[in-house]
């Protein structure tokens, strides 16, 4: 059985912002704890996605106005 992923497959999982499945077929595992920050003083949370040797993968959720801009 092959467990190779296409750099098409990859590229469509990242296009369909499916980064748990992504980093799943990559051999990733699973993190389960959420990671709070503020910004600009409003609080989000980022939420796992995966997690390997100690690297751990968050998505942020989408801001709105001042804080989708980096300074």
């Amino acid at each position: 059985m092959d467990n190779t992923i296409s750099a098409a497959e990859i590229r469509a999982l990242v296009e369909q912002f499916r980064f748990k499945d992504l980093f799943n077929e990559l051999g990733w595992n699973r993190y389960g704890t959420a990671l709070p920050i503020s910004v600009a003083g409003q609080t989000f949370q980022l939420m796992p996605v995966a997690e390997k040797a100690g690297v751990v993968v968050f998505q942020c959720p989408q801001g709105t106005g001042a804080t989708r801009r980096w300074p």
